[in-house]
């Protein structure tokens, strides 16, 4: 099972995080656990994959549906635009992952 845990941090911190995560590449693991988050956010606003991709500043329908997916990571401006269409504090994209939790699965 794979567990989640939202921190608050520092805007700074937030800041060098999402540079940090949107710099690296990231393996499925990582592009799976975002897209798991973001489906999350967006199903409990109650928005539609177009709905969020217009909101977020002209992204298309497929680009949110591959970030879904776990097939493309979002760089840091999207990653922005994103939580602006969410609503949402950023921070809440990149949610912790216990290692452990990865071990088991």
């Amino acid at each position: 099972m794979l567990r989640v845990q939202m921190i608050e941090i520092s805007e700074a911190a937030e800041r060098d995080a999402l540079q940090d995560v949107a710099a690296c590449n990231l393996d499925i693991i990582g592009g799976t656990v975002f897209g798991i988050q973001l489906n999350n956010l967006r199903v409990d606003a109650g928005l539609t994959q177009q709905a969020l991709a217009e909101r977020a500043g002209g992204l298309s329908m497929a680009t949110v549906g591959s970030y879904e997916q776990g097939v493309r990571f979002p760089n840091y401006l999207t990653m922005l635009k994103l939580a602006r269409g969410l609503g949402c504090h950023p921070a809440q994209l990149v949610p912790l992952v216990w290692e452990e939790d990865l071990k088991n699965e």
